[in-house]
């Protein structure tokens, strides 16, 4: 998927593991690649969701 987005495999490990985000360039061709919807993207931590739940 990075090569496809054009960016490093590090960067993208990092939007992964939440460390970095990515720009709204890279969304859209996430979303474009991925064939989901905008409103499907989320980029919260797993722990975030849960903490909300409780």
């Amino acid at each position: 998927m990075a090569k496809k987005l054009d960016i490093s495999t590090d960067t993208y490990k990092n939007y992964e593991n939440y460390k970095t985000f990515p720009d709204v360039i890279i969304v859209k061709k996430i979303i474009k690649l991925s064939n989901v919807d905008f409103d499907d993207i989320i980029f919260l931590p797993s722990e975030y969701a849960e903490s909300e739940n409780n």
